[in-house]
């Protein structure tokens, strides 16, 4: 199986210190948030020259209207220049300062069916 997770470690970025667990609730979506338990990360550089937050979506069955929740959310947020989202076999980069109301900006899609790990 794949996992955008081993996909970030292959590039030297710690999950124990530089991409930590965000906990997003919906009040009003609980399947969504029992779905991103986990699976969403948020990293803020140590070094102050790294200008470049990011938020990684590692949650691979997420459909449209889900999406849009989280891109809403992170939007409303204003925290992350950068989202990186699973879908299925591809890791896309979206800019998170789009308006979620309107298509995702994808500005690179990445295929990660050479990194094994478990989901």
């Amino acid at each position: 199986m794949l996992n955008s997770r081993n996909f970030f470690e292959q590039l030297n970025f710690d999950f124990d210190v530089e991409l930590k667990p965000m906990e997003i609730v919906f009040d009003s979506n609980s399947s969504l948030s029992q779905k991103n338990i986990g699976k969403i990360f948020r990293y803020t550089p140590l070094n102050e020259k790294t200008q470049c937050v990011f938020t990684l979506i590692d949650v691979p069955d997420l459909d449209s209207n889900d999406l849009f929740e989280l891109r809403k959310y992170i939007w409303n947020e204003n925290k992350s220049d950068l989202l990186f989202v699973r879908n299925q076999d591809e890791l896309d980069l979206l800019y998170s300062f789009s308006d979620p109301l309107k298509p995702p900006i994808k500005i690179y899609c990445c295929p990660i069916k050479f990194i094994k790990g478990k989901t």
